[in-house]
C-alpha cells in the first residue's frame, strides 16, 4: 500500500513538473514574439471594431449622432 502511495505521488509530481515546464516554455515563446501572429487582435494591433463579422451599423449610428 505504501508503494502505491509513493507511485501515485511520483506520478503527480511528474505531471505537475510537465505542466510547469510547458507553461514556462509557452510564456518564453510569447515573450520572444514568435507567437505574436497566433494571439488576439489586441496583440496584433488590429482595431477591435474591424474584426470580421462585426456589425458596424450600430456603432456608425452612435458615432453619427
Amino acid at each position: 500500500m505504501f508503494s502505491l502511495a509513493v507511485f501515485g505521488f511520483k506520478n503527480l509530481l511528474e505531471f505537475g513538473l510537465a505542466i510547469f515546464f510547458l507553461g514556462w516554455g509557452f510564456m518564453r515563446l510569447r515573450e520572444s514574439g514568435l507567437l505574436k501572429n497566433a494571439l488576439s487582435a489586441k496583440d496584433r494591433n488590429i482595431p477591435i471594431n474591424e474584426y470580421p463579422g462585426k456589425d458596424k451599423t450600430k456603432e456608425e449610428d452612435i458615432n453619427t449622432r
